[in-house]
């Protein structure tokens, strides 16, 4: 499976990956456009916690795979993957991901997420913080194609969409005042 993201040149991502007891794994970062390789990351020699710290050649695009280690002690599994970077950099989503994130003093973040003609998908944001939950889907000129924010304070938002073409979207979730705060947001097929 490949994760994509998009940087821009000197955008440093870091790429965590939490495996299940007895899985040993590691990460192959590449060039999209081309398929080059940049590296095989293992950082711990044995099971467990990884992390790679990417920074981005050149403004383009990329993707991570993860690879289960020849020598772990099972051949299958699963774990938890964390991408972090700069408001510049793009990440995108699938159906069945869980993102935990934080928006910085611009108040949001966005990820992509591509679907197919008739394609539905339920978008579900919570906030442990004071946070005033705002999701959005827009398309790739910035025009809003849905939006909620029913709750207040605190609150959670679930947003359904459904796809009008094979297109390209837009998550963006924020905070309704433009603050700082932290969120889940689930991505999964309706």
């Amino acid at each position: 499976m490949c994760f994509p993201f998009s940087a821009l040149a000197g955008d440093v991502v870091t790429i965590q990956i939490q495996p299940e007891s007895g899985l040993d794994v590691y990460l192959e970062v590449y060039d999209d456009d081309t398929d080059e390789a940049f590296a095989a990351y293992e950082t711990d020699l044995t099971t467990g916690f990884e992390e790679v710290v990417f920074t981005a050649p050149s403004a383009g695009n990329y993707y991570f795979q993860v690879l289960i280690h020849e020598s772990s002690d099972v051949s299958a599994g699963d774990y938890d993957a964390n991408v972090l970077g700069p408001t510049s950099a793009l990440i995108v989503l699938d159906t069945g991901d869980k993102v935990e994130g934080r928006f910085d003093d611009d108040g949001f973040i966005e990820y992509w997420l591509r679907g197919d003609l008739g394609d539905t998908v339920t978008l579900s944001a919570e906030s442990g913080d004071d946070v005033d939950l705002v999701l959005e889907v827009l398309d790739l000129d910035d025009n809003v194609l849905a939006i909620v924010d029913d709750g207040i304070s605190g609150a959670n938002e679930s947003l359904t969409y459904t796809y009008d073409s094979v297109d390209w979207i837009v998550v963006r979730i924020s905070d309704f005042y433009g603050e700082p705060g932290k969120f889940s947001l689930a991505v999964d097929a309706s």
